[in-house]
């Protein structure tokens, strides 16, 4: 398994990219991937809630964004956009 993490720093924002070269995600599937207890593994005792804990930390916590998109790596992509001008949080 590869994972390629990047930051990038903009004017007002860092972007922050993790990807890998796992199964990724279906087509079908890929809007539902930050909804609560949403998870394709429930078989495995998986609950579905570990991207939605991250997209609410991402966004209400944080302030910024996330979002998903396939990777050139041939697994999953997620970009988090974070602003700079967003005071200190302690998490």
């Amino acid at each position: 398994m590869v994972v390629k993490v990047t930051l990038n720093e903009f004017e007002d924002y860092y972007s922050v990219t993790v990807e890998d070269n796992g199964v990724g995600i279906s087509s079908e599937e890929q809007h539902k991937v930050f909804n609560p207890f949403y998870t394709l593994a429930r078989h495995k005792g998986h609950v579905g809630l570990g991207l939605n804990i991250v997209f609410n930390l991402v966004s209400q916590v944080l302030g910024g964004t996330i979002s998903y998109q396939p990777s050139s790596l041939g697994g999953a992509n997620f970009r988090f956009t974070l602003s700079k001008t967003r005071e200190e949080v302690d998490v």
